[in-house]
């Protein structure tokens, strides 16, 4: 071989053992960690409370006075409590009639005991006050407060035991001569309602522990129906 061709040998093997030292060395993945898995749990829609439901029977004495028990009268005269047919949008209502009062104080009424105390949180009924002689809640509770009740020909109670939680009086006249100005006991002013026509009261309110509605009327002489009592509870 002559010298030049080995001048040449060395000068390409030179050339080669550079270009594989400016190789890149490779680079390692480097082991990665999996991610840890996750128990994803679904959300849950809350279970929205159980809709208040109508906790008396018979409230449109569509089945007579099913459901209902007759309180005895007090005071004297005459005594007329029973279900009677009204127009067409109320058909069977209840009504009661006091005559001969003689302008003494007297009740009569119905009552309906729950099974078990509820919370009240809604009530409602129709009144139809055809007449009553007194025209004012009475005055006998302003003289004598303790263990009273104001009269009126229609009025509604809810009762905890022996105890009312919650009253509202109906008059059709009111001569303004009770009042809670010169008779404290008388902390409201009765529902005022038109004379021989039908008006529906509302009453929203949550009251816990109810366990009986008492529907009475109240005062001297009087002609009223009543309907469609709705008392909405909870357990």
């Amino acid at each position: 071989m002559s010298k030049k061709s080995i001048y040449l040998l060395l000068a390409v093997l030179a050339l080669a053992a550079t270009t594989l030292t400016c190789l890149p060395t490779p680079r390692r993945t480097p082991t990665q960690t999996p991610a840890p898995t996750r128990k994803i749990t679904p959300m849950r829609t809350p279970t929205p409370p159980s809709p208040a439901l109508q906790c008396i029977v018979n409230g449109d004495f569509s089945e007579g006075l099913t459901g209902w028990t007759k309180l005895s009268p007090s005071g004297r005269g005459t005594f007329t409590l029973k279900t009677v047919t009204d127009d067409p949008a109320h058909g069977m209502v209840l009504n009661w009639v006091r005559t001969g009062s003689g302008n003494d104080g007297g009740a009569i009424g119905v009552e309906q005991t729950f099974p078990s105390p509820k919370t009240v949180t809604y009530l409602a009924l129709d009144v139809k006050v055809m007449s009553h002689d007194l025209t004012n809640p009475g005055w006998w509770c302003c003289k004598h407060p303790d263990g009273c009740w104001f009269e009126y020909p229609v009025h509604v109670y809810l009762y905890s035991g022996d105890e009312v939680v919650y009253e509202e009086g109906f008059l059709a006249m009111n001569d303004g001569s009770i009042n809670p100005a010169n008779c404290p006991p008388l902390t409201n002013l009765p529902t005022m309602v038109p004379l021989n026509a039908w008006y529906t009261f509302t009453m929203a309110e949550e009251i816990p522990n109810v366990t009986k509605i008492v529907l009475r009327g109240e005062g001297w002489d009087f002609n009223v129906r009543v309907d469609n009592i709705v008392v909405r509870c909870y357990p």
